[in-house]
């Protein structure tokens, strides 16, 4: 059974984290299950993460951590294990969800450079740059005091917190709108057959940058920031000019840097197919070797080529119905052979079963036809469609005679001599005067084949053309009249062509 994936908006607990302790009785929703010599009260309190993730909680990262070829026209994103945590607390604004956001960040935002100060960029979060510290929520006091206000709200002053600290100006420029929250965080859920597997995906809503072609671009880093009751973060103060260079303390629950590429993936196979192996694909792990000077460019990365110049495996691949056969892949680092005109219609075609020995059997189309095949069948709606279909076609038995003239050419009394429609040629043995046609009084003459009848009419169509040809009268020639060019004058051309408008001069 094939894994098949769905997307849900959110999944809701029934009780946020963090809430004080409740108390549940005999009388409330656990009637029944505390027992008679027990307490006839118990106090609950959820608790989940609020501060920092573990590596239990992580499912996985976009881009790769320490990755520099990622391409800069995907989302960053964190998919985590527990797939309700984006909804167990608070947002930014009162009553609504989710509470965690992706903030992507270039080195130069990080840290932006201060009058007459060079430019100090970071590298992870360990380094604790000016912009990334560890400390606790009391650290916010002193550059960010309305965060501050905010943040003892939810932990206590002492709570060991990672945070991150953003020029007013940044976040105003950066932050994802606050409409938008809600769309930026889902729930993937696999069925691999083995029951659902749920991941909680929050994802970016900022692209990378990878610059200018010719220019280094700069290490990003994505931070998981949480907005629980952090109603400053949308804060039009944060907004004014005034407030510009003033800064922002967000608690930070993981973070991850890259370096971002241009291009897509597929274009990234394709730039580097010329050194990977198999259309581009490396083994997991491994990167393309480098090549020495002067050398050309290996082929897979330190592994031994399996294709040659057109892009087939040099060794055959077994085939069951025509022994060793030619492969090419969809991605391929040669140009292919010269391709046939013609094109698969059935994963296993008949050709290759008479085919002479020693001939190059290509089995790419076929291959490529049975994929789409099983891809087409792989869809419901097809499915349907044919078993709609199926009811409705119907089976000739027995076989007929069936007229090979299209039907626009037959005549409703026409019908097909199976002796002639296998032997056109020749007349049927035995009766070599028989008819072809069903009714001889349709030509002129006795017998089939008769062409007196020709002269007769081409007799009649002769006087026809005769009498038409003597009925035309004779054309009618003028009297041409010369004239001197040297002695002519006015009165003499009116005189002449007195019938003939002149206009300008003569």
């Amino acid at each position: 059974m094939s894994d098949q994936s769905q997307f849900l908006n959110s999944i809701t607990p029934l009780v946020d984290s963090g809430l004080p302790p409740q108390s549940l009785g005999v009388d409330q929703t656990l009637a029944g299950m505390l027992t008679l010599t027990g307490p006839k009260s118990i106090q609950i309190q959820v608790n989940g993460p609020q501060t920092a993730l573990t590596d239990d909680d992580i499912a996985g990262v976009y881009p790769a951590p320490g990755s520099t070829d990622s391409p800069d026209d995907y989302l960053p994103h964190i998919a985590l294990n527990r797939r309700t945590l984006p909804w167990e607390r608070v947002g930014p604004v009162p009553n609504t969800k989710p509470w965690l956001a992706v903030l992507l960040l270039k080195d130069s935002e990080l840290n932006p450079p201060q009058q007459g100060m060079p430019f100090r960029g970071i590298r992870h979060l360990v380094n604790k740059g000016p912009a990334v510290v560890s400390g606790t929520v009391a650290t916010v006091l002193a550059r960010d005091p309305l965060g501050h206000t905010k943040l003892v709200a939810k932990m206590a002053d002492t709570t060991q917190v990672n945070l991150l600290f953003l020029q007013n100006g940044i976040l105003t420029a950066i932050q994802p709108k606050q409409d938008e929250l809600q769309y930026l965080c889902n729930v993937k859920r696999v069925n691999s057959g083995g029951g659902d597997k749920d991941c909680a995906i929050v994802i970016g809503n900022r692209l990378p940058d990878a610059g200018a072609a010719g220019t280094d671009p700069e290490l990003h880093t994505a931070f998981l920031v949480s907005l629980e009751g952090r109603d400053d973060f949308y804060d039009s103060s944060r907004g004014l000019p005034a407030n510009a260079q003033k800064e922002i303390g967000l608690v930070v629950l993981h973070s991850w840097s890259f370096t971002p590429s241009k291009g897509g993936d597929f274009e990234e196979v394709i730039r580097a197919i010329h050194i990977r192996p198999n259309g581009g694909v490396l083994r997991f792990g491994n990167l393309p070797a480098e090549p020495a000077p002067g050398q050309p460019v290996p082929l897979s990365g330190g592994f031994d080529a399996v294709l040659d110049e057109h892009g087939l495996f040099r060794d055959p691949l077994p085939h069951t119905q025509a022994g060793l056969v030619n492969y090419r892949g969809p991605l391929r680092p040669f140009p292919p052979a010269p391709r046939s005109l013609g094109f698969a219609i059935r994963s296993a075609p008949e050709e290759f079963q008479n085919a002479p020995p020693n001939t190059p059997l290509d089995y790419s189309h076929a291959a490529a036809f049975e994929v789409g095949r099983l891809l087409a069948l792989a869809s419901h709606d097809i499915l349907e469609d044919l078993r709609a279909v199926h009811g409705l076609i119907k089976i000739i038995d027995p076989e007929v005679a069936v007229n090979k003239l299209p039907v626009a050419l037959q005549k409703p009394d026409w019908v097909v001599d199976p002796a002639w429609n296998e032997e056109p040629w020749s007349l049927p043995a035995g009766n070599a005067t028989q008819p072809l046609i069903k009714d001889n009084s349709q030509f002129v003459g006795a017998t089939p084949g008769d062409v007196t009848g020709v002269n007769q009419q081409y007799q009649q169509f002769a006087n026809q053309v005769q009498n038409s040809l003597n009925g035309m009268q004779s054309p009618i020639v003028s009297v041409v009249s010369q004239i001197d060019l040297a002695s002519v004058t006015v009165a003499d051309l009116d005189k002449t062509f007195g019938n003939v408008a002149v206009k300008g001069e003569v």
